[in-house]
Parts: structure tokens; C-alpha cells; sequence
């Protein structure tokens, strides 16, 4: 995978951030983790066949594999509630 299409992902994730309606969190500036990121969420993809989050391992069950497809529902997640941020930090909350 090429620079182009971690490029259109991360592009896909700032539109993600950007269409939430409570403007509660945003895309991590950290651009260099983002990309990495998105490197490994393609890679998922090509390995697995979906764009499951880099930093959680899947099952081989697809009902327990498909809450961890990126974006996930970060904000049920403990790691959100506690520290602002989803699992992976690619999403984090907005300071008040």
C-alpha cells in the first residue's frame, strides 16, 4: 500500500471527526501516529478483508470481529471514559 491511500484514509477519518454533530473529539494532530494507523488498518484490510482497529486482535468470529472495525464505537469504551481517547488514540476528546 502506497502513500495515496493511507492519505485517503486519514482523509476519510478527518471527515468522520468533522461530521459529528456534539463536536466532542477530533483526530489526533499527532500525524506521524495517524498515518501509522492507517498504515495498519490497511494492512488489516489486506490481510483480513475488513479494516479492523491495528491494535486489537481479532477473533476469526465475525460477530466479535465487526465491533472492532475502524472506527470503532470508541466511545463505549473504557479507554475513552477514562482517558479521553479511544483504544488507539486515533480519535481523542476535545478539552472543555
Amino acid at each position: 500500500m502506497g502513500k495515496e491511500e493511507i492519505d485517503k484514509l486519514v482523509k476519510i477519518w478527518q471527515d468522520f471527526a468533522g461530521l459529528q454533530t456534539d463536536d466532542k473529539f477530533f483526530l489526533n494532530p499527532d500525524m506521524k501516529r495517524v498515518e501509522q494507523l492507517a498504515k495498519g488498518v490497511l494492512d488489516n484490510e489486506e490481510n483480513h478483508g475488513l479494516k479492523f482497529c491495528p491494535c486489537r486482535i481479532t477473533t476469526g468470529r465475525f460477530d466479535d470481529d465487526i465491533k472492532i472495525i475502524c472506527p470503532c464505537n470508541f466511545r463505549m469504551q473504557k479507554t475513552w471514559q477514562d482517558k479521553g481517547e479511544c483504544w488507539c488514540s486515533l480519535f481523542v476528546k476535545k478539552k472543555s
